[in-house]
């Protein structure tokens, strides 16, 4: 008797197991800008470097970060970054910078290799921005850009940019974030031209 409810146990268990399953998991990364086939002939004549970016603690994590408040942070369980926000603004610094036409080359900073500047940055945002009637895509970052021949750093500064979600679906607010980390990159590029032309 013992060993039929036994068994009667465990298949319920089984069953029960088998019946339960955890939520599907989605994957989302950043949309590139469409980008021209062939490299325009650069304006100057340098190489530039990334670091690998760093971010604040809240974006070291893969889940997608959502706030409805300046003091508390929430994460989709479920839904995550196919991998870093930091990895993925790196790639999208050098990818642009190579196709922007101002510069020779653009490389990952290696301190082995040889480059004229050295571009270093840190998330500061990079979230889903709910308020009551609209959500947003929030991407904030500082930025540094050094001369590496004199050791001086030529211009720094942060670049916030915020973009309306067209709608309130995970998908729309990953669109809304590459559109406003596009939007600082090419505000960051229009910085470098302009301090770039003063060292000619």
């Amino acid at each position: 008797m013992k060993t039929l409810l036994y068994v009667l146990l465990l298949t319920m268990i089984i069953n029960f197991v088998s019946c339960g399953h955890s939520p599907e998991m989605h994957y989302y990364l950043v949309e590139l800008p469409e980008q021209e086939n062939d490299i325009k002939q650069a304006r100057y004549p340098v190489t530039v470097a990334v670091d690998d970016f760093e971010a604040a603690p809240l974006y070291k994590d893969d889940r997608l970060v959502y706030r409805e408040s300046p003091f508390e942070a929430k994460f989709y369980h479920y839904r995550r970054w196919v991998t870093s926000p930091a990895k993925m603004t790196t790639e999208q610094f050098i990818d642009q910078l190579r196709h922007s036409g101002l510069v020779q080359n653009a490389v990952r900073f290696n301190r082995a290799g040889f480059a004229d500047y050295l571009i270093r940055g840190k998330i500061q945002a990079f979230e889903e921005w709910d308020q009551p009637d609209r959500w947003f895509g929030k991407v904030s970052f500082d930025i540094t850009v050094e001369d590496l021949k004199n050791k001086e750093l030529i211009w720094q500064g942060t670049l916030t940019k915020m973009t309306p979600v067209e709608k309130k679906q995970p998908r729309d607010v990953v669109k809304a974030l590459s559109e406003s980390l596009n939007e600082c990159i090419d505000d960051f590029l229009s910085a470098l031209d302009r301090e770039l032309a003063k060292r000619r």
